[in-house]
């Protein structure tokens, strides 16, 4: 967003492996040839103590990129806080975040950049009735939710379970928009893009919000549980199934309010924050 409206922005990094992921034509400088001056602004993301610490004697301005406020504490060592490395601002990808680091951190400037997907061209009309998940964090807390839902509802034992995991982020889209039920298995989240990006699809979104996921979560636009809840969690969608395969008009209804909230997280409102947080700066 940065390079397309004029930025000279680079990602700084060692690695080109993941380059593939998300498929972005953005410059990439190598860590080993970066050299900084005082004219650089470096984005140093939470957590990252080594870098913090490396980067504290350059000229350079820096500024936290918080994409998690549960991962804070490892950018600090007992007494540390963002000014003992010289960072005034910090960017977060929610009100969340932002507000756990004003309490707890002193931050004298704390922007948030919400966070933005891309919203879909259409909607597929022909959704399975599958229980589409992302295992990354809690693939353990899908085993037993699975395995209680089969256990304790016999009549949907036969309910297809589909596995997103490791595959291009285009893919990952497609599976979920197909799928007629997201379980969301968010955990220690600064926000979670995952069921944001099911609720765009009109994909039915049941589980947890993982804390930064309140920046969203309501009793309107999905069935959300009390995190560790494993037993409710199957019950509720066994009870989204039977409410999916019935054509329930509440179904509808809570569908209707998720892809509402998504609209609002949009890439044009992302691109606007940055660019305004950004060109104070340059």
């Amino acid at each position: 967003m940065l390079v397309e409206a004029g930025f000279d922005a680079a990602l700084v990094t060692n690695d080109l492996s993941d380059a593939h992921f998300y498929n972005l034509g953005v410059p990439v400088v190598l860590e080993r040839d970066f050299h900084i001056t005082g004219d650089d602004i470096l984005v140093i993301p939470e957590g990252w103590h080594q870098h913090f610490t490396r980067l504290n004697g350059t000229a350079a301005e820096k500024v936290c990129f918080c994409q998690n406020h549960f991962n804070v504490h490892r950018t600090f060592a007992p007494g540390q806080d963002f000014s003992t490395f010289g960072v005034e601002s910090v960017l977060c990808c929610s009100r969340i975040v932002a507000n756990h680091l004003e309490r707890y951190y002193g931050v004298s400037d704390v922007r948030v950049v919400p966070c933005g997907i891309e919203l879909p061209a259409a909607i597929p009309q022909d959704k399975s009735l599958v229980v589409a998940f992302m295992p990354r964090k809690a693939g353990a807390d899908a085993g037993i939710i699975r395995d209680l839902f089969r256990r304790k509802h016999k009549d949907l034992k036969d309910i297809s379970w589909r596995s997103i995991d490791k595959c291009a982020h285009a893919d990952a889209m497609k599976a979920l928009g197909s799928a007629a039920m997201f379980l969301s298995l968010s955990h220690r989240e600064g926000f979670g893009l995952p069921p944001v990006e099911a609720m765009s699809y009109r994909t039915l979104v049941v589980g947890f919000h993982g804390d930064g996921g309140r920046e969203y979560a309501t009793s309107r636009n999905g069935y959300w549980l009390a995190e560790g809840d494993l037993l409710g969690c199957a019950d509720a969608l066994a009870l989204a199934c039977h409410m999916l395969a019935a054509g329930s008009r509440e179904v509808a209804d809570v569908l209707d309010e998720a892809q509402a909230t998504a609209a609002r997280f949009n890439m044009g409102n992302t691109q606007a924050k940055l660019v305004e947080f950004w060109s104070e700066r340059v």
